[in-house]
């Protein structure tokens, strides 16, 4: 399996271009919604760049549904802000199969949005969504820096430490200071 993987720099980066890119096509958003978990830290930086200060948060989890088995993800953290007649603007991470992205705006359509348009940072090829702002395409695992415990503590459940960081590459991508720390961390 190979991995792209973004430490804190390149997520801003990103974040940044896709920031350009939103602002690029002129349309103007009253909220943004977040897609908890991984489209948090993205919604943040992108409603603070474009200046759009009504941050909303969507909770949607596939975790604990079957992989493969076509459920849509479930609500974990539902919107408790009324979005009636608002222009709104859905940010994740990544469209992997894009059911996320399809629950979301089906869900916001209930809930009486005016428009709405999507924001991620990549783009999965299998994905059926495909979103109206995206930085790249990928088919690599995207390892992000706010889950690089999360597979750090999956791959140690076949390999040591100092594997399971040259495997991932994560020596590539951050600095000693953080390898060290974080090989402490799980030793």
């Amino acid at each position: 399996m190979e991995f792209l993987v973004l430490n804190w720099d390149r997520l801003v980066d990103l974040t940044l271009d896709l920031s350009l890119l939103i602002k690029g096509s002129s349309r103007r958003f009253d909220s943004v919604v977040a897609i908890l978990r991984g489209g948090f830290v993205v919604g943040k930086l992108v409603s603070d760049f474009l200046g759009i200060e009504d941050l909303v948060v969507l909770g949607l989890t596939s975790y604990g549904t079957k992989v493969g088995s076509g459920e849509d993800p479930v609500v974990t953290y539902p919107i408790t802000r009324d979005l009636r007649g608002k222009d709104v603007l859905i940010v994740d991470d990544v469209a992997d199969t894009g059911r996320t992205l399809i629950v979301a705006r089906d869900l916001l359509k209930l809930y009486g949005v005016k428009n709405m348009q999507t924001a991620v940072l990549y783009v999965k090829p299998w994905s059926k969504f495909k979103p109206d702002y995206y930085v790249g395409i990928t088919d690599k695992w995207i390892l992000f820096p706010w889950e690089v415990g999360e597979i750090v503590r999956n791959q140690l459940r076949s390999s040591d430490i100092n594997s399971v960081i040259n495997n991932l590459g994560l020596n590539n991508h951050f600095s000693d200071a953080f390898i060290s720390k974080f090989i402490k961390l799980f030793q």
